[in-house]
């Protein structure tokens, strides 16, 4: 019996009043909505990185203790904010921290800031493949997030939800085929 597939949905930011953490609840209900696979929020201000460890680089965190909730998924969904042309520090922490967890895991990224982030996602994009991750090229971009939400938080903006839900679309159909992306 094959077990149920995993998607990770990682919020990239713990800054206190980012939207990160309800973008990432509307893209859990998408996903839900569209596939039975196993999905988990995993917001970066919860995941274990020694203090001691921070500064190291990747080789030695390697062979070290891992955070107890981030393991193997079967599919990533990268939730970031983009600050000044930039990703942040605790997501450049946990890609060093665990990304041999994550080799041959395909990847998604929604972005969001003034601009949308898209020049994040294409510095992302190129990090996680050097990981030996599985980016797909689709991605959500968001632009002033704060203005396009409505009380629920979710977008008032329906072109938002028609990219995302293209975007795991593609993303599942990677899952099945990781090989696909990696050629």
């Amino acid at each position: 019996m094959k077990s149920m597939k995993k998607i990770y949905i990682v919020v990239g930011s713990s800054r206190p009043h980012w939207l990160g953490r309800q973008i990432a609840k509307w893209v859990l209900s998408l996903v839900h909505a569209r596939s039975s696979v196993k999905l988990e929020i995993i917001d970066l201000e919860d995941v274990y990185i020694p203090h001691e460890l921070q500064q190291k680089d990747a080789d030695y965190l390697r062979g070290h203790r891992r955070p107890k909730t981030i393991t193997n998924a079967d599919g990533i969904i990268f939730i970031t904010p983009e600050y000044a042309e930039e990703y942040s520090r605790q997501l450049r922490q946990t890609l060093d921290y665990v990304y041999d967890k994550w080799a041959n895991t395909p990847v998604a990224f929604v972005s969001y800031g003034q601009f949308g982030g898209v020049g994040i996602v294409t510095k992302l994009q190129s990090i996680v493949r050097r990981r030996k991750m599985l980016p797909i090229q689709q991605a959500v971009h968001i632009e002033q997030p704060w203005l396009e939400m409505d009380e629920r938080g979710y977008f008032i903006n329906e072109e938002y939800e028609k990219s995302a839900v293209s975007m795991i679309d593609t993303l599942l159909s990677a899952m099945r085929n990781p090989q696909l992306l990696a050629a």
